[in-house]
């Protein structure tokens, strides 16, 4: 009998050491989980700061109230085609490389004179030539009445070599002509006589 007593209590024993044990874990592991839910509080960022990270430069105004942005005005101040690329990207994003090209092409035929004519450094000796011919008949009215009279072949030379379409009459005409002028900086001042560089200045001896 007193040796299964003596079993008895070390297995009363051992099972009281074993719950210590579990109990001890127990108390490690919620410390720990404790001490690891301070840590992730402290590292805790909500979405948009975490994007601002990422991103790096672009978002620093996020969360800021909107300010409003005029798209035309941004358009202007696109200056190379990597900022049209990054224009695009912001504010029509919807646009493909072929949309682009169809407005492109469309607004270049909807101001020939000045982007495909006066812009283009092929064609401004033809312009050159044309303003010659047009001092030589005092005027872009009488150029264009000579033309109209066939008395004068150098509008039509002028619309082979660079696509220009000759208008109806002499007003639009010298519309045109003025067009060319500006582009090319040949406008005259209103207050300098065209040759007023050339006039006398009192002579100091």
């Amino acid at each position: 009998m007193p040796a299964k007593t003596k079993t008895k209590k070390k297995k009363i024993t051992t099972s009281v050491s074993k719950a210590k044990i579990a109990k001890k874990i127990l108390k490690t592991s919620m410390l720990q989980l404790k001490k690891r839910k301070v840590q992730l509080a402290g590292l805790k960022k909500s979405l948009a700061e975490m994007m601002v990270e990422d991103s790096g430069k672009g978002l620093e105004n996020i969360g800021k109230p909107a300010v409003p942005v005029n798209v035309f005005n941004q358009a202007r101040a696109v200056k190379n085609f990597k900022k049209l690329e990054e224009f695009i990207d912001i504010f029509i994003p919807g646009l493909s490389a072929k949309d682009l090209a169809v407005l492109a092409a469309e607004h270049a035929k909807a101001n020939w004179n000045i982007i495909k004519i006066g812009k283009d450094p092929d064609f401004q000796s033809s312009i050159f030539i044309l303003l010659d011919e047009i001092d030589k008949k005092d005027g872009a009215v009488k150029f264009f009445n000579a033309h109209l009279k066939k008395e004068n072949p150098s509008l039509i030379t002028f619309r082979e070599h660079t696509g220009y379409v000759i208008p109806a009459t002499a007003g639009t005409f010298q519309n045109h002509v003025t067009t060319f002028k500006t582009e090319l900086g040949l406008n005259r001042s209103k207050k300098q006589p065209l040759y007023g560089h050339f006039r006398d200045k009192p002579f100091k001896i």
